[in-house]
């Protein structure tokens, strides 16, 4: 098991299956250079340009947590204050996990793939938790949302399309 050994949480009933990665060829945007670029500008609208792809994607990629069949995502603390790590793309998430030694006895990482609308759903669980934001792509250009901007950003850039959440 290993990269491609990614995992999908059923939105219903929040079991786990075997999911295919992001695919190639311009789908996914270079969250790196958005993130530099919002990092650099500040403006209305890198950031725009930042969070508006980050929740049109279908997908967040998680480093997986635990052991079948208690596996959630992977929870780090950054300055004192715990977030969910996300990920943009399962490549990035693979690599943050290695760079953390968090991979099973053979040293391959184990992600979750969660839809975000799915996620979104269960921000309230999070915060229950005592869980303050995501942190999305762990590397240079990182970005993060506190959670309780979750719901209405993605409500905001998804332009309530799912009014389910």
């Amino acid at each position: 098991m290993g990269l491609f050994d990614i995992f999908k949480r059923s939105e219903s009933h929040g079991e786990t299956r075997r999911a295919q990665p992001a695919g190639k060829a311009g789908q996914t945007p270079d969250f790196d250079k958005l993130a530099e670029r919002t990092q650099q500008d500040k403006t209305k609208e890198s950031l725009d340009a930042l969070w508006g792809a980050v929740y049109a994607l279908e997908d967040w990629y998680m480093i997986a947590a635990g052991e079948p069949p208690n596996v959630g995502p992977f929870i780090g603390v950054i300055e004192d204050k715990p977030f969910v790590f996300v990920f943009t793309e399962p490549e990035k998430a693979a690599e943050a996990a290695k760079n953390r030694g968090l991979v099973d006895k053979n040293g391959d990482p184990h992600l979750l793939a969660i839809p975000v609308a799915g996620f979104v759903k269960t921000v309230e669980t999070y915060l229950e938790k005592g869980i303050f934001g995501v942190y999305f792509n762990d590397c240079k250009n990182a970005f993060y949302t506190p959670l309780t901007d979750v719901k209405s950003m993605f409500q905001f850039h998804r332009g309530g399309s799912d009014k389910s959440v």
